[in-house]
């Protein structure tokens, strides 16, 4: 709920994302991997980012079980008959981990979490482990960017909408913090993790995934015509929208601006 001048309330419904059903699921840094970009980090089986808690209850669980020796586990996931008869041992009550984490000190380039959909290069002047120098990486970065843009999935279409370096999409003291190459949402979810029993980027699964178009309403006296067009808003309108509703002055290099909206105002 937002006061307006007047005493009037405007009720504003705000999403970032909305959604949308995927093909299924790519493994990103699997597919750095066959890149050669990537190396699994064999001695330290984990959950894939973003995924704490069930790592936690994981442990918990297991307590002090034995953990599979780094060359071991290396073996099986390079090879498939291994990775085979390591499901079945995994059935019968073997303790086999599903997920393997990045090896950053032998990686060039990961997607950090599914959640910042990007990828990263190692610049080591970033990174305390990085593996790329400072000079090198931007011939990472325009290799990649080429190798993504051409990735097609299985059925031959683009598996991203847009790869764009950081620099075209931020701006301000904090762009240098985000993924180098930062990928537009596709018809797969992306995943960080890699398979520890299985070598497929692409896995087949229907799911829904969060989609680029956002949600706007806006209710109240305010708004003389309720109706956006589609794309007609940028999630950047939204807090110079919120000061303007709140009679409160725009604040000097806030991105975005109410006018660029298309509905009318019909008091201000």
């Amino acid at each position: 709920w937002t006061r307006v001048g007047g005493g009037d309330t405007a009720l504003l419904m705000v999403s970032d994302h909305g959604f949308c059903t995927a093909k299924g699921i790519f493994y990103l840094n699997e597919w750095l991997e066959e890149q050669g970009l990537l190396q699994p980090d064999y001695a330290r089986p984990t959950f894939p980012p973003s995924h704490r808690m069930e790592e936690t209850a994981l442990k918990a669980a297991e307590g002090k079980k034995a953990r599979i020796p780094a060359a071991v586990l290396r073996a099986v996931h390079r090879n498939g008959a291994a990775r085979f008869f390591a499901k079945v041992a995994r059935k019968l009550g073997v303790t086999w981990p599903l997920s393997l984490a990045v090896g950053y000190s032998r990686s060039q380039a990961s997607i950090l979490t599914a959640e910042c959909h990007g990828v990263t290069v190692h610049d080591d002047s970033v990174f305390p482990d990085g593996t790329v120098g400072h000079r090198e990486t931007q011939g990472v970065e325009a290799r990649l960017e080429e190798a993504l843009k051409a990735l097609r999935d299985p059925d031959g279409a683009p598996v991203f909408a847009s790869v764009e370096r950081r620099e075209q999409v931020y701006h301000g003291p904090k762009t240098s913090e985000a993924a180098h190459l930062l990928l537009g949402p596709g018809r797969w979810g992306v995943a960080a993790a890699i398979k520890a029993l299985k070598r497929i980027p692409f896995v087949r699964h229907l799911v829904g995934i969060h989609a680029s178009e956002g949600l706007f309403l806006g209710l109240g006296p305010a708004f003389a015509s309720g109706r956006l067009s589609p794309r007609s808003m940028d999630i950047t309108d939204v807090a110079p929208l919120l000061f303007h509703l709140l009679g409160e002055p725009i604040p000097e290099g806030l991105d975005g601006k109410p006018s660029v909206m298309n509905f009318r105002f019909t008091d201000r």
